[in-house]
């Protein structure tokens, strides 16, 4: 197992950071949240957050089917690029 020593963060997150959007927990007028880290951002490793990191990478609302009612009939529509259960 490697160990990542504390002062080393910052140049590993610019690292990271080169190839994707990188998401750190920060201290935002008493509360914790995640925000996109910059350069110069200080983690803040030590508290939990208000919501859990599964918010940030899943939706919190999907569209996966339209309808539409005209009196006694109703045609459903699934939508495009949302798939069904694997």
């Amino acid at each position: 197992m490697k160990k990542l020593q504390k002062k080393d963060l910052p140049r590993f997150l610019a690292e990271l950071k080169k190839q994707a959007t990188v998401y750190v927990p920060v201290d935002n007028d008493g509360l914790t949240q995640f925000a996109v880290w910059e350069e110069g951002t200080e983690p803040a490793l030590d508290k939990n957050t208000i919501i859990s990191p599964k918010k940030i990478f899943f939706p919190q609302t999907e569209e996966l089917y339209a309808y539409e009612t005209k009196k006694l009939q109703a045609a459903v529509q699934e939508l495009d690029g949302v798939g069904g259960p694997t």
